[in-house]
């Protein structure tokens, strides 16, 4: 069947996640994607193989991708309602999703947010911009993520530049210096 063709019930289905996920600070995507009469994937390794003919439909498709939430709260009510739209397959076809946690969510919280004001300050007596927080709905994965629930922190004091995770993600050089001389004020502010 052409893919025009393809009935109103594919088209509602295949968007769901999109229609019905919609949260400020949620973020979900697919970063794999594989179809075919075979279907293998290496999660260690980042790789996998799909085999079969380009004239039939395929009777396997795996995805893999990343799940963020600002609280455990949203991602529990996220991966709830993944479970409850994966389990409604269309006739004649059944899907399975899996999820496990790779970095848990960091909200904002007061004593974050005092480390940010302290941070931007400092940037401003040094002559430089005040320092924002960036959007959650655009910020990768930290390491900090794993000690907020334990210690106030802030994320993303390192290099700065554009194109995350792309052929095309660039360097802005002179930022490197600029942010270790902010970072190492603030923990020697951080000290005293």
């Amino acid at each position: 069947m052409p893919a025009t063709a393809r009935p109103t019930s594919w088209r509602a289905s295949s968007t769901r996640f999109r229609e019905q996920l919609i949260e400020p600070g949620l973020t979900f995507g697919a970063g794999v994607m594989m179809a075919g009469t075979e279907v293998a994937f290496d999660p260690a390794e980042g790789s996998g193989t799909a085999a079969g003919k380009n004239n039939v439909i395929p009777p396997q498709a795996m995805a893999r991708g990343d799940l963020r939430a600002l609280t455990a709260e949203q991602r529990d009510r996220a991966r709830s309602r993944m479970r409850e739209i994966a389990a409604k397959s269309l006739p004649g076809t059944s899907a399975t999703i899996t999820l496990s946690e790779a970095y848990p969510p960091m909200a904002a919280t007061p004593a974050n947010e005092a480390l940010l004001e302290m941070y931007s300050q400092l940037s401003v007596e040094l002559g430089w911009r005040a320092v924002k927080a960036g959007n959650p709905e655009t910020r990768g994965a930290g390491d900090v993520q794993f000690a907020a629930p334990y210690a106030a922190g802030l994320d993303g004091l390192g290099a700065t530049g554009g194109g995350a995770h792309s052929p095309l993600e660039y360097l802005h050089p002179e930022s490197i210096e600029k942010n270790a001389i902010r970072a190492a004020l603030m923990i020697y502010r951080l000290t005293r």
